[in-house]
Formats: structure tokens, sequence, C-alpha cells
């Protein structure tokens, strides 16, 4: 099984279990990634900078993403798929962030 096969079976996956389709668990996954490339760096450089070490947990990347309606400001077009993914219980959400932030910490 290659990489791309693997990230699917994690995506239909998480699909079942959030209720969401495959497609939107995608759209979800881009938009937070495009998200976090929006304001990654200045909020690494912001956390770091007060003394934060060299990176951040991922729930830290998970809440600059998710909060005042980040995603739907730099994803505007994925609004509908967004707002379902805001309507998921927090265990859901969490196989979402997982899945579109992999590691424990991120940093420079």
């Amino acid at each position: 099984m290659n990489f791309t096969e693997m990230q699917q079976q994690k995506e239909e996956g998480v699909a079942r279990k959030t209720g969401l389709t495959p497609e939107e668990i995608k759209v979800l996954e881009r938009a937070m990634n495009a998200t976090w490339n929006y304001v990654g760096s200045d909020f690494l450089e912001a956390c770091i900078g007060q003394g934060s070490g060299k990176s951040i947990p991922r729930s830290h990347v998970v809440e600059a993403v998710t909060d005042a309606d980040r995603m739907e400001t730099f994803n505007p077009k994925d609004r509908d798929v967004i707002k379902k993914y805001y309507a998921l219980d927090d265990k859901k959400k969490k196989l979402v962030d997982k899945l579109a932030f992999p590691f424990e910490r991120y940093g420079w």
C-alpha cells in the first residue's frame, strides 16, 4: 500500500466516524492546511517568541486555524463544509484535526 492509498484509507475511516463524506474530509484537510499556511508563521513567531520553546503542540495549531472564523475567511468557497466541521462534537473534531495535522508538535 502506498502513501496515497494509506491516506485515503485514513480519510475514509474518519469520514465513517464523523458522518462526513470522504470528499468533505479532504476539503477540511485542505482548508485547515491552507489556513495554517496563511497564519502559521506569524503564530509560531508569536508563541515561540514568548518562550514556548522551538515548537508548539498540535492543539495550538488547531486553535490558530479554527478560531475566529479563520478557516471560512481564508477558504470562503468551502464555507458549507467548514460549518459541518464546527457542528461536530469535540471528539469527532479531534479526528479531523489529527488527520489534517498528524504531528504532535509544529515549529521551525
